[in-house]
């Protein structure tokens, strides 16, 4: 319910997905009915595979599996500011297309 209620008060929910739990996969289909495909922005640590798990939530939540991931150093500090430019730019253009389509 936590959960439900704050991703209703959000425009971009972004999503881990360095470990896909069954938790996890229900919150993928969560942001997806909150803030729709447009809105949602996906992160995994730097050197680990998308998971069988994760593309199996993803692609149960959005009918697809290929999304845009921005990836995040395996340590603090190592090149966070690429990181930080990144995910600054995911979630500035998931915010536009979400503006865009309501």
């Amino acid at each position: 319910e936590a959960v439900t209620s704050s991703l209703g008060a959000v425009d971009v929910a972004i999503i881990d997905l360095t470990n896909v739990s069954d938790h996890v996969a229900w919150e993928i289909g969560e942001a997806a009915k909150a803030c729709t495909q447009s809105g949602l922005v996906f992160i995994c640590k730097d050197g680990v595979e998308v998971s069988p798990a994760a593309k199996a939530a993803i692609r149960q939540a959005l009918g697809r599996e290929g999304v845009s991931v921005v990836h995040y150093p395996a340590r603090r500090g190592a090149s966070d500011k690429h990181f930080a430019r990144d995910l600054r730019l995911h979630i500035y253009d998931a915010a536009d297309l979400r503006a865009a389509r309501t």
